[in-house]
C-alpha cells in the first residue's frame, strides 16, 4: 500500500494517511459499537450505592471480639443471630431474611469500655463487579463525654440486595465523636475484606 496524505514539517506523513480507506469506512460503526458497550455498564467504571436497612443497631452484643460479617445463606444468619443475641433472656429470634433478595452485613467492633461507643455501617457501594465496599464508623467519646461506666459490645447489622458472587470488603471510616473533643486515630484505612 502507499502512503497518501499531507506532509508535516518535519517530513512525516499524516497519520491518517495510513489507515486503509476500506478501515476509515468502518470507523464509525466501530465507534457506535465501543459507545454501546460502555453504556452497559462494561468495565469497573460502573458504581451503584445500595440501600443499607438496618436489621439490629445494638451496645451488648453476644459477639465480643471484633468482627466483620457477610451473610448470604439462611443457616449462616441464624448461627450469627443466635451468637450476637446470646445475652438476652429470652432471646429474641431471628428476624426474617429473604436471602433470594438480600443479604447481611454486620460490624461487631469488639469490647468497649463506656455506653457512649457505636457502630454504623453508613453506607454500601457496589463497584462493577470487582467487590461491594461496606462503610462503617464508630463513635467514640471525646475527652469532655460523661458516659455510663458499662462495658459494651457494639453492633450493627443490615440488610442489602444481594449480589452473588461478588465480595465483600469492610473499610473503617474515621470515628465520630460525642461529649466534644477531637476523636483517637483511627485505625488506618486498609479495607478488610469480608466473605
Amino acid at each position: 500500500m502507499r502512503a497518501r496524505g499531507r506532509r508535516i514539517s518535519d517530513g512525516r506523513l499524516a497519520a491518517a494517511a495510513l489507515i486503509p480507506r476500506r478501515s476509515l469506512r468502518r470507523a464509525p460503526a466501530l465507534a457506535l459499537a465501543a459507545l454501546a458497550a460502555l453504556a452497559a455498564g462494561c468495565g469497573e467504571a460502573h458504581h451503584e450505592v445500595l440501600e443499607p436497612m438496618t436489621i439490629e443497631q445494638h451496645q451488648h452484643s453476644g459477639v465480643t471480639v471484633p468482627r466483620l460479617e457477610t451473610v448470604r445463606t439462611s443457616a449462616d444468619w441464624v448461627a450469627l443471630w443466635n451468637q450476637h443475641v446470646a445475652p438476652r433472656v429470652p432471646p429474641p429470634a431471628p428476624p426474617a431474611i429473604d436471602f433470594q433478595q438480600r443479604m447481611v452485613l454486620g460490624v461487631f467492633v469488639g469490647q468497649r469500655p463506656t455506653g457512649c461507643h457505636q457502630v454504623q455501617i453508613e453506607r454500601v457501594e457496589v463497584f462493577g463487579t470487582a467487590f461491594i465496599r461496606a462503610s462503617y464508623r464508630e463513635t467514640v467519646p471525646g475527652p469532655a463525654a460523661v458516659c455510663p461506666a458499662v462495658v459494651t459490645h457494639p453492633a450493627h447489622l443490615v440488610s442489602v440486595r444481594v449480589l452473588h458472587r461478588i465480595p465483600v470488603e469492610f473499610f473503617e471510616l474515621p470515628p465520630q465523636t460525642v461529649g466534644g473533643g477531637a476523636a483517637p486515630a483511627a485505625n488506618d484505612a486498609d479495607p478488610t475484606r469480608g466473605q
